[in-house]
């Protein structure tokens, strides 16, 4: 789960593009710098194109010129109207530019840089502005809307609201807006028609100022590094990574027999593995060995380890990796997303069915959806639409309650797990295949411990694959911060569980579920971050207790298995089968025993009556301080 500062999470410092992943298939890539040139004065603002050359407002000198778009050789140049230009546009014919401090827009004379008209705005911070057809618009940082003039208009009305707090640039690409931010630098692609940011992409450099379109590719200018660079916008990446953080990751639990009678305790971890924004750089290693490694119908490596707790007696566990993590951004998923006809239908059995934190049938759900996709059919906007709808009806409080998708609408608030199964329910019901992932999250500098987690979503998007979109931490004000994970990690998350919910060992949870009888079961459970150093291993793996032996025969079995227990002293013992669950469905044996070597018969059927179904069981020997697990398979 997830406290408030997730809401901080929105301010981090893009430090810079790394391009990863996906072979190079294309002549560029999307992000990919495909030229650029210092800019002709010291601060390069304003930028336009005109169809053959760029055209920059430079603060520095008061100047507007006109430059190659190849070489950045200077062409021409005249007076700007003001030093402070801030953004420039072409209509086909003139110039037009952006004075701030005179809050006003100008119609300039390309040949002589004449003033031919002039406009003042209704805002005081007017920066980039394009054309649409014969319709201005410009964007305001101060108000942090976009405005527009309707052809031989000389008023200016609100369009939509800005994507950021400090958008700059702004230009047209013939479908979509994209707006840059200077403080974030990076750019958002806007859709017309409602506003909504589509698409995050990070730009190079400093300081992003204003934008252009040249036809294929945009171009952007950096007045803090005075550079201009042509950005590429057609290349073949889908993942995009930026602000990688190599961590040394520990996952601790202590659990206590706080009762007064003998504890026998099933403990089910999450074995974390690689994903497309998290690399393990060592392997998992926990300190004790686990009973047996086993795998869910999601395809979630889980350890599994028996114990038995006598009263005041704990245990401790814990797991230790060397992992890199990237934060990024899926891109372009409206253009790249294929059919749903495209959906293997595997993925379409395991990750649109039902359950009992889901309940995709319940009336509640049902209109939900209705509400949301009002008829949509296209598929990126069913998503996006679902997304947006649990953002605006759910607010973010964790209460320790983690009730089912209706009860969670209904209540119109929820923690990180309650938003996730409400987005991955109404998603199913839609029949578009939806999970969840989780695991641990770094609120603050290394070292840190995360005693609160976090769970998000994951969407299967046809032709791309599986993509994340998390509804807590894009529940905020401004459209960029809306988008922002709808396709995109964080930084700071470590994904220990991917899962459809109802798993066959971790439940509905993540980390970590435990199955105890008897006792009273306390647990403490934290996951650490550190600094990564190759040597960060802080203690050594406890070796396999040889006390005694099991074995089974045969396995699998149809009717009758032969059970070999070898003891290497005397002690009492517990020899049961259970389920995958932990619970025992089978005694076979519970008394003292004489060190050596025993054999036991198991008939296959349960401890109280009927004969056990096909499936996978474990056979399991419980000494007074080991444990020994044996998985075995019945066939009927």
């Amino acid at each position: 789960m997830i406290h408030a500062e997730k809401r901080l999470c929105a301010t981090f410092v893009i430090l810079g593009l790394t391009l990863l992943f996906q072979p190079f298939l294309g002549r560029c890539q999307i992000g990919e710098i495909l030229r650029s040139f210092p800019g002709p004065g010291q601060a390069p603002t304003g930028i336009a194109f005109d169809g053959q050359f760029v055209w920059i407002a430079d603060a520095s000198t008061g100047q507007i010129y006109r430059m190659d778009r190849e070489t950045g050789q200077v062409l021409q140049s005249f007076a700007a109207p003001d030093a402070a230009v801030t953004g420039l546009a072409w209509d086909g014919t003139y110039l037009w530019c952006t004075v701030e401090q005179k809050n006003r827009i100008y119609c300039l004379n390309p040949s002589s840089g004449a003033v031919e008209k002039e406009f003042p705005l209704p805002s005081s911070s007017p920066a980039g502005l394009t054309f649409v057809g014969d319709t201005l618009y410009y964007v305001d940082s101060g108000s942090q809307v976009i405005y527009h003039r309707l052809p031989g208009g000389t008023l200016f009305f609100p369009a939509m609201e800005a994507p950021s707090a400090d958008c700059w640039g702004l230009t047209w690409d013939g479908s979509y807006f994209w707006a840059s931010d200077r403080r974030r630098n990076e750019s958002y692609l806007i859709d017309p028609a409602t506003g909504l940011v589509l698409t995050i992409l990070p730009l190079p450099g400093k300081e992003s100022g204003d934008l252009t379109w040249d036809g294929q590719n945009f171009w952007v200018t950096d007045p803090a590094a005075n550079r201009i660079c042509c950005i590429s916008l057609r290349g073949t990446e889908k993942k995009v990574g930026l602000d990688t953080l190599t961590v040394w990751v520990e996952y601790r639990v202590e659990t206590r027999n706080e009762g007064s009678s003998r504890m026998y305790l099933s403990s089910y971890f999450a074995v974390p593995e690689d994903g497309p924004f998290q690399k393990l750089l060592t392997p998992v290693s926990f300190n004790i060995q686990p009973e047996a490694f086993i795998t869910d119908q999601y395809g979630q490596k889980v350890a599994l380890f028996y114990d038995t707790l006598e009263p005041q007696e704990s245990v401790r566990y814990f797991w230790q990796t060397g992992a890199k993590i990237w934060g990024g951004y899926f891109c372009y998923l409206h253009e790249r997303t294929g059919s749903e006809a495209d959906i293997p239908q595997e993925i379409l059995r395991l990750y649109t069915r039902d359950g009992d934190k889901y309940q995709i049938k319940s009336p509640v759900i049902q209109a939900a959806v209705q509400e949301a996709l009002q008829g949509e059919t296209r598929f990126y906007w069913k998503v996006r639409k679902i997304h947006d709808y649990v953002i605006s009806h759910v607010d973010y409080y964790r209460d320790g309650r983690w009730d089912p998708a209706p009860i969670v609408l209904q209540n119109g608030t929820g923690s990180c797990s309650e938003y996730t199964v409400l987005f991955v329910a109404m998603c199913r019901a839609a029949g578009i295949p939806a999970r969840y992932e989780a695991g641990g999250h770094i609120r603050g500098g290394l070292p840190y411990t995360d005693t609160v987690y976090h769970r998000w979503a994951q969407v299967y998007f046809p032709g791309i694959g599986w993509v994340p979109v998390d509804c807590t931490w894009d529940d905020r004000e401004l459209p960029a911060d809306q988008a922002r994970y709808f396709g995109g990690y964080a930084p700071e998350v470590f994904v220990t569980t991917r899962g459809g919910g109802g798993s066959y060992y971790l439940g509905w949870y993540y980390n970590l579920r435990q199955v105890s009888s008897g006792g009273k079961r306390k647990t403490d459970k934290r996951m650490q971050f550190f600094a990564y150093t190759p040597t960060a291993v802080r203690a050594p793996a406890q070796p396999v207790p040889t006390a005694f032996d099991l074995a089974a025969f045969p396995n699998p079995v149809r009717s009758r298995l032969m059970v070999r227990l070898k003891l290497q002293e005397p002690r009492k013992m517990d020899v049961f089968v259970a389920n995958l669950l932990g619970q025992h469905v089978a005694e076979i044996y519970s008394g003292k025993l004489p060190a050596g070597e025993f054999t036991f018969f198991w008939d296959g059927r349960r401890s109280k009556s009927g004969t056990l179904p096909s499936g996978v069981y474990f056979l399991v020997a419980r000494g007074e301080a080991s444990v020994r697990a044996v998985k075995i398979t019945v066939l009927r």
